[in-house]
């Protein structure tokens, strides 16, 4: 569990600098090739850097009608394998597939992805690091990752207002918070960061989001309170 020690707001306009520039991606990520998309997507976050010597890449997942990824670094060097690490290939497509993002290889996405990345100590760092990994994971995987892409950051007020707008008929409740700024609490190692976000899909409605970075760089999401409800 991760011990919360310090607590620092994170500059909300500085964090949707990077989202929308973010948002733009998702929209044309299809038009990068493996694994200039992931190089990419990297370069949005100032604050988070890949190991000297090494590369994102990722292995391209496909059942029936979906498809989506597993990523992980890899040597860059000429002359370097481009083909996935060993403990990667020695796992059965079908276990990947079902177990991805999930305890039991949880080991495998450490010692094959986050090990190799870095980020800035301090709350802009850890908010960037939490959106970067999950949005990593979502990268071509919409079918895997529609939770995460239904979410629309609100850390500034002109985005919070703009959604209350667009759904001024359907609003039920509304509590509007004193700040828009998401907060980070800073521990050893990793911390957590919360923000408000508008969840679109079913839910149609604006909550306050938990995302939590681990000591080992695991970063994993939830809701855990509802700011405003919206009736569907």
């Amino acid at each position: 569990m991760v011990q919360r020690t310090t607590q620092e707001r994170v500059p909300g306009y500085r964090l949707d600098q990077t989202l929308t520039a973010v948002v733009r991606f998702r929209q044309t990520w299809n038009r990068f090739h493996r694994p200039d998309d992931l190089a990419h997507l990297l370069r949005l976050f100032r604050k988070v850097n890949l190991r000297r010597g090494y590369q994102l890449d990722y292995l391209a997942l496909r059942r029936a009608d979906s498809h989506w990824i597993w990523p992980y670094a890899r040597l860059s060097q000429p002359g370097s394998p481009s083909q996935p690490p060993p403990a990667l290939r020695a796992i059965p497509p079908d276990r990947l597939a079902g177990e991805r993002r999930g305890e039991n290889l949880r080991s495998v996405e450490v010692d094959n992805l986050y090990r190799h990345l870095n980020y800035e100590r301090g709350p802009e760092g850890l908010a960037e690091y939490g959106f970067f990994v999950n949005e990593l994971w979502a990268t071509k995987s919409a079918e895997r990752e529609a939770d995460w892409l239904s979410l629309e950051p609100l850390v500034v007020r002109h985005a919070f207002d703009a959604i209350l707008r667009r759904e001024a008929k359907k609003l039920v409740r509304v509590a509007r918070p004193d700040s828009f700024d998401p907060v980070a609490e800073l521990s050893e190692a990793g911390g957590l960061v919360t923000f408000l976000a508008f969840q679109a899909g079913p839910w149609k409605r604006i909550v306050r989001i938990a995302l939590t970075v681990e000591a080992d760089g695991l970063a994993t999401w939830e809701p855990v309170e509802v700011v405003a409800s919206l009736s569907r």
